[in-house]
């Protein structure tokens, strides 16, 4: 029984990182324009000078 746990625990955390970095993958910019626009903004700077 406590093998068993320790399986759907360990299935559980490994589920979870497995969303969460497909996750990030998902929303990454597709184009280096759109890349350079998220950087500039969070930067607080102006793409177009």
């Amino acid at each position: 029984m406590g093998r068993l746990l320790f399986m759907v625990a360990l299935a559980c955390v490994a589920y979870r990182i497995y969303t969460e970095t497909a996750g990030s993958a998902r929303h990454a910019p597709q184009g280096d324009d759109e890349a350079l626009r998220k950087q500039s903004a969070a930067l607080g700077v102006d793409p177009s000078h």
